[in-house]
């Protein structure tokens, strides 16, 4: 079972809620640790190329009318997800296992759960 396996497998659960987030959150959190070594491991190499073509995608503009951003992907089920979008789901998965948030109806994975006011 390769690690993004493991990490899907882990975060499609459906048990003791409160246990299952922070098993989440740790197996998250290696892997956008494992996704930084990989490319930091490449660059030290010069494999730049590898890095563009595996481990980026293209992020459209606010707007969608300015340019694409390039951002490193930490996506781990196929789907894209860039820095501020995975430390999001961090941060709530952090906050919920440690009981200092709720899931409720207006839950979203947009939502945000980050304190941002000091960026």
């Amino acid at each position: 079972m390769s690690k993004n396996e493991k990490l899907q497998e882990i975060m499609e659960k459906k048990y003791n809620p409160r246990d299952l987030a922070k098993q989440q959150h740790d197996a998250l959190k290696q892997h956008i640790l494992d996704t930084l070594d990989t490319i930091k491991n490449l660059i030290a190499v010069g494999d730049y190329e590898t890095v563009i073509r595996e481990c980026t995608f293209q992020s459209p503009s606010g707007d969608y009318t300015g340019i694409d951003s390039t951002v490193i992907d930490f996506g781990y089920d196929g789907t894209n997800m860039d820095i501020y979008e995975v430390l999001n789901h961090l941060a709530f998965l952090q906050n919920y296992s440690n009981g200092k948030t709720e899931i409720d109806a207006t839950y979203s994975e947009y939502n945000v759960y980050l304190n941002t006011e000091e960026l």
